[in-house]
């Protein structure tokens, strides 16, 4: 078995995602050259197969030849991302779909890959991180609806959670102060302004999941300097 990912608690805070950009090896790369930037990855299970990409970009896209056949784009598949991916680039699963055979498949996988340095799972339906739980990646619940929201604020947990992934229209000081309750780190999506990205961090908030995690990164270096809120 390969080697185990490294705890992601001594990641730097503010933790920055570049969302989506695991899902093809061109965004991977330039995510990749920004320094300490995490990659998050959405994965479907496809005919027995991990298939690497956003819903919309799953559809098959017929091909048309010189000799008149029609074949499909192949698909991205985890293990083709798994070895493109840089060993010292934490990696961000997000596992979409309602069958627990992809989170199967998926630890299948990683067992015949080399781990990344750290690893995170989350996901919408929140039993398909379950599998992962006592392994060494972060596992995190996702909230895309207030009900989502209400459902995990109403859980009765023996012990806190280890992150949500929530969407930033939710966030507010009294939902912080909640979410944090059951959640000891809390990751908002997504989010391109720096302005909104600084008012979340000063919300508590741990990670930004970007689709611009050049400018974000840009911003929150400046965080150390005097007035540094006035220039977001």
């Amino acid at each position: 078995m390969n080697g185990r990912p490294t705890s992601a608690a001594a990641e730097p805070r503010p933790f920055i995602v570049a969302h989506r950009a695991g899902n093809s090896l061109v965004d991977l790369y330039q995510a990749t050259a920004v320094a300490g930037v995490a990659v998050e990855a959405d994965l479907w299970l496809r005919a027995g197969r991990i298939e690497v990409g956003h819903a919309r970009a799953l559809t098959p896209v017929p091909i048309v030849r010189a000799s008149g056949f029609a074949t499909r784009r192949s698909a991205l598949l985890l293990g083709d991302l798994l070895r493109a991916l840089p060993s010292e680039t934490h990696l961000v699963l997000d596992l979409k779909g309602r069958s627990l055979r992809l989170s199967l498949n998926v630890l299948s996988e990683l067992d015949r890959q080399p781990y990344p340095r750290a690893l995170t799972v989350c996901a919408q339906h929140w039993p398909l991180v379950e599998p992962f739980r006592h392994g060494a990646a972060r596992c995190m619940y996702s909230i895309g609806t207030r009900r989502e929201l209400r459902s995990l604020l109403i859980r009765r947990l023996d012990a806190p959670i280890e992150g949500v992934s929530i969407h930033e229209r939710f966030i507010c000081g009294e939902t912080m102060a909640a979410v944090r309750t059951v959640a000891c780190m809390v990751m908002a999506w997504t989010v391109n302004c720096p302005r909104r990205a600084g008012e979340l961090l000063e919300l508590g908030v741990d990670g930004i999941i970007t689709d611009d995690p050049t400018a974000i990164a840009r911003a929150f270096n400046r965080l150390r300097e005097p007035g540094w809120s006035e220039r977001l």
